[in-house]
């Protein structure tokens, strides 16, 4: 066999895999049921078995009066979300922050202190269950001081 060009190698690759795309498409092959298994071959016992193209089924595609209608439906729907937005908007800033008033600098102080503690355990490392544990104190102490105002 001769060796051919590195060139044409790639032109040749490119043409055989065209002829292999391209064979199905050449027309409907005959398909035979034999035993178990299917074969493009008559067999002894071989039955032919129908070989139709996939149908697709689209949905009827709405009408332009049912669109509008359901655009307006969306507007609608759209306008009324954006209402009970700016009216919840308006309830909050009508409404007072809840914290908690009256409490002690010393206290939050406290709190940040213990924060670094836990920073400083979690950055050393543990186990999963205690590094979990540490994630979870600190998480209390810092909704603390967001509910104390700090």
């Amino acid at each position: 066999m001769p060796i051919l060009p590195p060139l044409r190698l790639p032109l040749i690759a490119t043409a055989v895999w065209l002829a292999c795309t391209a064979w199905p498409l050449s027309g409907q092959a005959q398909v035979f049921r034999c035993g178990n298994s299917y074969s493009s071959t008559p067999c002894a016992d071989g039955k032919p078995v129908p070989v139709e193209p996939i149908v697709e089924v689209h949905p009827p595609t709405q009408g332009a009066a049912e669109r509008r209608a359901t655009r307006r439906h969306a507007d609608r729907e759209e306008r009324a979300w954006d209402r009970m937005e700016r009216e919840l908007d308006k309830a909050q800033a009508k409404a007072p922050p809840q914290r908690k008033s009256g409490v002690d600098r010393s206290q939050c102080e406290a709190r940040d202190r213990r924060i670094q503690k836990i920073d400083q355990l979690a950055r050393r490392g543990g186990t999963v269950q205690q590094m979990e544990r540490l994630r979870e104190e600190r998480q209390e102490a810092r909704d603390w001081q967001f509910r104390a105002g700090c």
